[in-house]
């Protein structure tokens, strides 16, 4: 990574993206039924179609051994913050002048809580 290619390249995190999109800490982890289900329910919420069939059905196209389920709940997430990036609708963790010992800035970019899971 450099800081020029930080003006196309972000650092996100699946938990902080899901805790914005409920608006708190969400209380179940990502690796059980009830915490998948929930980020998944969020996920949705946030407009991405998607169920746990469905990353089912991805994970054994990819092999099950390359990725785990919560992996891809977590790239999903991801996802969903790339496209409010992309729309100029992203939040960041982090002041823009706080760098790293290579000059590179320190944020992590999340989704912005927009109300479509009913917190406004």
């Amino acid at each position: 990574m450099t800081s020029a290619r930080q003006r196309f390249v972000y650092e996100v995190h699946p938990e902080v993206t899901f805790a914005q999109l409920k608006g708190a800490p969400l209380k179940n982890g990502k690796k059980n039924a009830n915490g998948r289900r929930e980020r998944i329910a969020l996920l949705r919420r946030s407009g991405l179609a998607i169920s746990e069939l469905y990353l089912l059905e991805r994970r054994l196209q990819l092999g099950s051994s390359s990725a785990s389920l919560d992996d891809l709940v977590d790239a999903a997430a991801c996802l969903v913050t790339a496209s409010f990036i992309l729309g100029g609708k992203s939040l960041r963790l982090g002041n823009a002048d706080q760098t790293d010992s290579k000059g590179l800035t320190m944020q992590i970019h999340y989704s912005v809580n927009s109300g479509k899971n009913g917190r406004s």
